[in-house]
């Protein structure tokens, strides 16, 4: 990272301040980095600010996920620290490409809009995370579906699944959890989550999707 890119997040440091953790700030640094790159920052600039973001970004995530089961970061162990690792380095893998799609629109003098609603759905990424780490690092915890609040009518899956309480184990053996990509809505704009709960676990096998 240069100076140029150092000095303008510095400037930015008070503000960062104010802005709410979680999800929220990692939106707010997500635009920050396309902001930089956009008003005439390097790829290469783009890159290394993008690398840091989104690790940075999601460990919080991850550990959030955790720590709302009871395991902080100290605790994890190596399937979990692995299983983070996986999420991160597929994140990353997909920066290139974003910065070549900033980058084939500022020249072509298209309007910042289009990369703040690309940006949404990196952002919805720290969601899914913390979910998935809910279920990675709490086996035995139970957790039950929730649906999340939006403007639009829930998708199909998402209802079948709605108040369904199993073990993390049980979500993850058969590989359900919101954002995923199979669900009907895609996964891609779902705002549910998987929140712990006292109450009895449902018989039988998760509904099976869509």
């Amino acid at each position: 990272m240069n100076m140029r890119v150092r000095t303008d997040l510095a400037a930015l440091l008070a503000e960062r301040k104010a802005v709410v953790g979680g999800q929220a700030r990692y939106r707010y640094d997500l635009v920050q980095a396309a902001r930089a790159f956009w008003d005439g920052g390097s790829l290469d600039e783009w890159i290394t600010e993008m690398d840091q973001v989104v690790q940075e970004g999601l460990w919080r995530a991850w550990l959030q996920g955790a720590a709302s089961v009871g395991v902080e970061e100290g605790d994890l162990n190596e399937e979990e620290q692995a299983r983070f690792g996986e999420i991160v380095n597929e994140q990353m893998s997909y920066i290139d490409a974003f910065g070549f799609f900033i980058q084939d629109l500022r020249q072509r003098e298209q309007s910042f809009d289009a990369v703040l609603t690309r940006l949404e759905l990196w952002a919805n990424t720290y969601t899914e995370v913390v979910n998935e780490a809910r279920v990675v690092a709490g086996r035995d915890t139970k957790l039950k579906w929730v649906l999340g609040p939006v403007k639009t009518e829930h998708c199909e899956s998402c209802l079948k699944l709605e108040g369904r309480v199993y073990r993390a184990s049980t979500w993850d053996k058969f590989d359900i959890r919101p954002q995923h990509p199979l669900l009907t809505c895609g996964g891609w704009n779902c705002a549910c989550t998987l929140r712990p709960t006292d109450e009895p676990c449902d018989k039988g096998r998760p509904p099976g999707l869509p």
